[in-house]
């Protein structure tokens, strides 16, 4: 197989992965074209390559790759694999590029009364530009320092305020107070459009949640404030425009008892400063949230399992149902044609391949024990990983192509990480996807025709179907309006006023008080169940906070260890 060569106009694509033997980069030509022959060959340019690196990052456009190794950090040009810089810094944890590949952001662990661990560095120079001190790290909140597209906006978040810098963050130009802020992020910007920063501050003491929306520079005079209850922390997602933000906030505790993870609420507001609660349509917790790349529609993954997936326009009201299954992620790709919703972590890998223009399924595959995915950047395959520490057992990544054909798979020991070699929108031309997999005709065309399969029931169940709510398993597209009603219609169960007056009311018979004391016992388990729940979720912080070196107490430790015990008592309990 000839080596793919880098032009201006198709770069070829790339994967790089980090497994116990370091970081290494493939070039993929797509699916062999003779029997024997691998989809895939080892990337000439050895130089992206590194046994001794431990993590790695790629820029928003992929022109550079950052691998953090024993001296520190290499950057290189994924292209040529020509060095950039190498910045000498141990004990990098975690790294991100800038989104005009300026400054490199690197994070250590902290060390009470060391030196600064959050560090801004010149790409070009390899010198340092600024300096924090960061005491925890968060996957929810990385980067802790975020710039705007062009460079020309950057944030950082400290208590109860944000800081602004110049573009070469030589000094603070705007500080927004915000009290209590928990989580801010900057929009995208579209033509002459200005950026906006959207800014959370969770409830507390009675108070609500505050989400607040300013545009820059103007970060002292509010756009739109809408406060809400039911929130102690949310996540941020822009659509490509900057035109739309959705807000999904999440909750502790779950007053309702229905759940041990608290409770989810998916908001929607818009950049003119409409708001508006999106309601669901099955209780449960919300798994997934993403726009399209073009910015015009959403997809929302919610609900207890069989989940249901649920597609929207950027308006909020809702296109399409791809009906109930056990998934719990989505991923539109690259070109915005095709859409994957999946299951995985918990679940079985299944994939569900979608044609997004038509609604139509036009493939299936599955993952086993799979927790990554990806589009490549050209829209035409998707890779899979199995991933460490998660499992430590047949560790690799597959690779499929746009319709579920599976084409390679690769055993990595170790395997932490795999990425494509990521491109702008553009850069890879739409393509027209030619769908070839005849074993999805039945199950298109007899959705709505056939019977579903018999749903679970528990041993208990009485038989009376009124009391299950139906669910429509099958895709369908939503009529842009609605069938009229009748006016005055009467629901068929209501009674008649004249039955309603003639009933006599029954009588309750008094609780003496010794019925009354067994009924007061009864709750208590109720509230021991509450407490016990309280902390798991605190055992379940602490362990996070663990993992991403945090040193724990000895108290810390101990209630750690107490996980199994309180999860024994949790399961009796639960048997009453």
């Amino acid at each position: 197989m000839d080596p793919v060569q880098d032009t201006p106009s198709l770069p070829p694509l790339k994967y790089t992965y980090k497994g116990k033997g370091g970081v290494q980069t493939f070039r993929y030509a797509g699916p062999p074209s003779a029997e024997g022959e691998k989809p895939f060959q080892k990337d000439v340019l050895e130089k992206t390559s590194d046994d001794s690196a431990t993590t790695f990052e790629y820029s928003k456009d992929g022109s550079l790759l950052a691998i953090v190794n024993k001296e520190g950090v290499s950057i290189i040009k994924s292209a040529s694999g020509d060095v950039v810089n190498q910045i000498s810094r141990l004990g990098v944890l975690h790294i991100s590029i800038s989104s005009g590949n300026t400054f490199l952001l690197t994070f250590e662990r902290y060390v009470k009364d060391g030196e600064e661990n959050l560090v801004v560095w010149n790409i070009k120079t390899g010198e340092p530009v600024r300096k924090f001190h960061q005491k925890i790290f968060t996957r929810e909140n990385w980067p802790y320092v975020k710039w705007s597209d062009d460079e020309t906006v950057c944030g950082h978040m400290v208590q109860n305020e944000i800081h602004f810098y110049n573009p070469s963050l030589t000094k603070v130009v705007q500080t927004m107070r915000v009290p209590n802020v928990t989580a801010f992020c900057i929009s995208p910007a579209i033509g002459n459009s200005s950026y906006k920063i959207a800014t959370f501050v969770p409830e507390k003491q009675g108070a609500p949640s505050v989400v607040q929306l300013v545009e820059y520079p103007r970060v002292s005079e509010s756009l739109t404030s809408k406060s809400f209850f039911k929130a102690n922390s949310a996540d941020f997602f822009w659509n490509s425009t900057g035109s739309s933000l959705l807000i999904v906030s999440h909750t502790d505790v779950d007053k309702t008892g229905k759940s041990y993870y608290g409770e989810d609420g998916l908001f929607f507001l818009s950049s003119d400063g409409s708001f508006k609660n999106l309601p669901l349509s099955k209780e449960g917790p919300i798994h997934e949230c993403v726009w399209s790349p073009d910015g015009t529609q959403f997809l929302v993954i919610y609900g207890y399992m069989p989940a249901k997936a649920t597609l929207y326009g950027v308006d909020g009201v809702a296109k399409a149902d791809f009906g109930s299954a056990p998934r719990n992620t989505g991923r539109f790709s690259p070109d915005g044609q095709l859409l994957i919703i999946a299951g995985f972590g918990n679940l079985l890998g299944d994939m569900d391949f979608w044609d997004t223009k038509r609604i139509k399924l036009i493939g299936k595959a599955q993952a086993h024990c799979s927790a990554y995915y990806e589009w490549s950047p050209d829209s035409k395959y998707v890779v899979t990983a199995i991933l460490s520490p998660r499992i430590r057992v047949d560790n690799g990544y597959k690779i499929f192509d746009f319709q579920g054909n599976f084409l390679q798979e690769d055993k990595v020991n170790e395997l932490t990480g795999v990425n494509w070699r990521p491109a702008l929108s553009g850069v890879y031309p739409n393509v027209k996807h030619n769908f070839t997999r005849k074993d999805l005709a039945t199950s298109n065309t007899t959705t709505t025709t056939t019977t579903s399969t018999a749903k679970y029931r528990h041993p208990n169940f009485t038989g009376n179907s009124t009391s299950l709510r139906k669910e429509d398993d099958g895709p369908r597209k939503y009529k842009t309006k609605p069938e009229p009603q009748p006016k005055y219609a009467q629901p068929a169960n209501q009674e008649s006023g004249q039955r309603r007056r003639g009933k006599k009311k029954e009588v309750v018979p008094e609780q003496s008080p010794t019925v009354a004391l067994l009924a007061a016992e009864v709750q208590d388990p109720q509230k021991q169940i509450k407490e016990l729940t309280k902390q798991l979720r605190t055992i379940a912080q602490l362990k996070d906070q663990q993992s991403n070196g945090k040193v724990m107490t000895d108290n810390q430790l101990a209630k750690i260890e107490s996980e199994q015990s309180v999860l024994n008592q949790l399961n009796s309990l639960n048997k009453f």
